[in-house]
């Protein structure tokens, strides 16, 4: 966030129709809104995966009948390659 410049880039490479105005005005609200470091992302870092909210996401996609509740959550993810990362703000 302290250099979005990168970013900007690759969205306007990958939608041209972006514009500037838009990109400024969702860069503001992420600020306002604390998008990135709310949460565990304050103390675990960005990209921090929680079994109790994969679980919770799970529970709400078999609740509407977007996933057979018969497939074991516990088997389709891993923390393996986030959990040492730790960035920080």
């Amino acid at each position: 966030m302290a250099d979005p410049a990168p970013a900007i880039a690759l969205i306007k490479r990958d939608n041209p129709n972006m514009t500037d105005d838009t990109i400024t005005f969702a860069i503001k609200r992420m600020k306002e809104l604390d998008v990135f470091w709310a949460g565990p992302a304050k103390t675990e870092g960005l990209g921090s995966l929680r079994e109790e909210r994969f679980k919770a996401t799970y529970d709400m996609l078999v609740q509407n009948q977007l996933l057979d509740p018969k497939v074991d959550w516990r088997k389709s993810f891993t923390t393996q390659f986030v959990k040492d990362l730790r960035v920080l703000p």
